[in-house]
């Protein structure tokens, strides 16, 4: 994870098939400000704007018009890059559990 100003930015490498897991996961983990996803290449494919603070119920509904994009995305790589963006201090990485 690398620190750019006040923000922490952490990328991780899917297959395609796993992007919308993966995405999900992210999102229900509730500390992600955004989330980008890039082809191999470096060409961004899909940016997710996320709030920090809000309950997982809402904020998986609000990727729900995000998730035919990624769908489609999913079947036409292989690979993919998704970057995370993270705000120090949003949720606690799940390190109470």
């Amino acid at each position: 994870m690398e620190n750019k100003g006040s923000n922490l930015r952490e990328e991780i490498w899917v297959a395609g098939h796993e992007l919308k897991e993966t995405l999900t996961r992210l999102v229900a983990e509730g500390n992600a400000r955004s989330l980008i996803v890039w082809s191999e290449e470096g060409k961004k494919l899909l940016e997710i704007p996320l709030s920090g603070g809000l309950a997982v119920g809402g904020a998986l509904v609000l990727i729900a018009p995000f998730l035919a994009a990624i769908v489609g995305i999913a079947a036409m790589v292989k690979k993919v890059r998704v970057e995370v963006i993270r705000h120090p201090g949003d949720g606690d990485n799940d390190q109470g559990r």
